[in-house]
């Protein structure tokens, strides 16, 4: 039986090993999945004496774990943040099961002014994805500025026509504010949201955050994380058996799985 596991800290809100488990019984994979908690100062053994035929990085280790691996694809050498773990190699399938998140709930990106909440390393994987989608701009809001002005410097890199809007169409919430425990913790003032701005979530547990409904009630469209999190999971099971998985899924049926757990 092949072994996997998703490493973070904090890891307990982690749906992982449901979604995978989940994708297994569907196409009659013998493997298992289990989450583990890993802290900063235990990565470099963990890493070095791990078991697992592959694994997912969550926070706060998605950058850390880049000097542990032998290699990265090239995805994820351009974003230096890796998700997926195979045979000591890393990827990245943030920024692809971004975009087939957007694409599942009809958000348009091309031309779009878009401000990313948050600086670690799903704001760097969605800054990518959104370079990749032609946006018009990308902004990055943090408290962390020394890391916000590194991602805007990176972006420029990659998008050298990028002028900064202080007006966005989309606005993406890349950091845990509002994840399970803390409902009530919101990653943005509510003033600065309106019925024509989207609002897109990286968080899955709750469904829909704070600052989700409250934009909601104002007529905004909005996204939580949920579609994000299943894509990057199939994806990265399929770096791992070599296999297309998504066409042989039924994605709603799985949602709708995953979204009774957490209620």
């Amino acid at each position: 039986m092949k072994k996997y596991c998703v490493i973070g800290d904090p890891i307990l809100h982690s749906l992982s090993p449901e979604l995978h488990h989940n994708i297994y019984s569907i196409l009659g994979i013998d493997a298992s999945y289990q989450k583990v908690e890993v802290s900063r100062n235990k990565l470099k053994p963990f890493m070095n004496s791990n078991s697992f035929d592959g694994m997912n990085i969550t926070i706060p280790h998605k950058k850390s774990v880049v000097s542990f691996l032998d290699g990265l694809d090239k995805d994820a050498k351009s974003i230096g943040v890796v998700n997926c773990v195979m045979d000591n190699y890393g990827y990245n399938t943030d920024w692809v099961g971004f975009l087939k998140a957007m694409d599942l709930n009809d958000v348009i990106l091309k031309n779009k002014h878009c401000l990313i909440l948050g600086s670690g390393g799903a704001a760097i994987a969605i800054a990518y994805a959104l370079i990749s989608a032609k946006v018009g701009s990308i902004n990055i809001e943090s408290r962390n500025k020394n890391q916000s002005k590194f991602i805007l410097d990176w972006i420029k890199s990659y998008f050298p026509r990028n002028k900064l809007s202080n007006a966005p169409d989309i606005i993406i919430n890349c950091t845990p504010l509002g994840m399970f425990p803390n409902f009530n913790q919101v990653p943005i003032e509510m003033s600065v949201i309106s019925k024509d701005t989207v609002l897109i979530d990286t968080i899955y547990n709750p469904i829909e955050t704070q600052w989700l409904l409250f934009g909601k009630k104002l007529g905004a469209k909005v996204v939580g994380g949920m579609d994000m999190f299943i894509a990057q999971g199939v994806l990265s099971a399929e770096i791992w058996f070599g296999i297309d998985i998504f066409n042989r899924l039924e994605l709603d049926i799985i949602k709708q799985e995953i979204k009774e757990i957490i209620c």
